[in-house]
């Protein structure tokens, strides 16, 4: 009897472990097509509907075909058009016309009352984000370094986002400090830097760190 049950025991072990596995293997790969799913019909989404529009008015060559074959739709043109417009708009914006109109809209939303703050706010993130990892003064989350947590030797893993001297010399640190498994949520720090803990870490190593609950090994 007791033999029995140590082989149901080691049985549902093997297969709980073999679940797990699983599981491992195959979330990444599922939430990797998820996110991919979700930036297609992101981007695909707006103009799809426009498109959509044109067929039922006949207004695209063989607007009957696609009513009759894909539900009054062109499959990924949506996508690819969106693709297109963004690449043309990078290449516009770096001639002297494109830095111009972009100067000219980007004064006009600025004027505005209430669009202001919400324009204003969403720009310097993006911009924040958009030199995560570079080496100029300007760059963001250019350095990783350690914050020493309350108790013990344990340590807090955040991002340097700027330096600033002190009238009279001391340098004080401002740090972002992600939560897991988002890095692009947590605190806003300001330390002493002289308080702060050299990390070895690139900022690479320390968001794969921080994204996978600690479970991919980020070696300084």
């Amino acid at each position: 009897m007791n033999e029995s049950k140590n082989v149901l025991r080691g049985s549902f072990e093997w297969l709980r472990d073999k679940l797990i596995v699983g599981l491992f293997v195959i979330l990444p790969i599922a939430i990797t097509f998820w996110i991919l799913h979700l930036l297609y019909t992101w981007i695909n989404g707006p103009l799809d509907r426009v498109i959509q529009v044109l067929i039922e008015h006949q207004l695209i060559p063989g607007s009957t075909y696609f009513i009759q074959n894909h539900g009054g739709t062109i499959p990924g043109a949506g996508f690819f058009i969106t693709l297109t417009l963004l690449i043309l708009v990078g290449v516009l914006v770096e001639n002297w016309l494109g830095k111009k109109l972009l100067s000219f809209i980007d004064s006009f939303f600025q004027r505005l009352p209430v669009v202001r703050p919400i324009y204003g706010s969403i720009k310097q993130a993006f911009e924040a984000f958009q030199s995560i990892g570079g080496t100029s003064a300007s760059s963001s989350f250019r350095q990783v370094v350690y914050v020493p947590y309350p108790f013990g030797n344990a340590k807090l893993i955040a991002f340097v986002t700027n330096r600033i001297v002190r009238s009279d010399g001391t340098v004080d640190c401002y740090l972002f400090l992600p939560t897991a498994p988002s890095p692009l949520t947590g605190f806003v720090l300001v330390i002493p830097e002289k308080e702060l803990i050299p990390c070895e870490l690139t900022v690479e190593q320390a968001t794969k760190l921080i994204l996978s609950f600690g479970l991919v090994s980020a070696k300084p």
